[in-house]
């Protein structure tokens, strides 16, 4: 489906980005690799908890309006 969406707004000439969202977390933030993630939330939140969350981004307020499609 997003790669029907991303074809269909290139051609209305609109740039498609895509962000992390999925997690409170960016995976890029956390502080081991996936693969050596605790294997409970106790181990998980002792090494996140000193983490900050990231900003959200400010997308809807730069939205001006849909393409046309």
């Amino acid at each position: 489906m997003e790669e029907k969406i991303e074809g269909k707004m290139k051609e209305e000439n609109v740039e498609v980005k895509y962000f992390w969202g999925s997690t409170l977390y960016h995976v890029e933030d956390l502080p081991f690799n996936l693969e050596d993630m605790p294997s409970n939330y106790g181990g998980f939140r002792d090494r996140v908890q000193k983490l900050e969350i990231r900003k959200t981004i400010e997308a809807l307020d730069q939205l001006k309006g849909l393409p046309s499609r």
